[in-house]
């Protein structure tokens, strides 16, 4: 297994990723939303076997101090 950063190509993948683990589209939206909206401070992808198999993004959050938000993290439950 292999993390690195994401790219381009692996947007869809990623999405296939959250909604298996989460069950339903709402979390990939929300990752296409913040890579949209240039938010996406650090997006990872685990990936095995040339197949993206994990996902973490972390974003910039609104506080008093210098913050990331870690939100979602996706490993395919196989």
């Amino acid at each position: 297994m292999d993390i690195r950063p994401e790219r381009v190509d692996d947007s869809a993948d990623i999405g296939d990723v959250i909604v298996r683990v989460f069950g339903r589209a709402d979390e990939a939206r929300l990752v296409a939303q913040l890579r949209e909206a240039g938010d996406a401070a650090i997006s990872l992808v685990a990936v095995a076997g040339g197949t993206v198999i994990g996902h973490i993004l972390l974003s910039a959050m609104a506080a008093s101090f210098r913050a990331l938000v870690l939100a979602p993290l996706a490993v395919a439950p196989e």
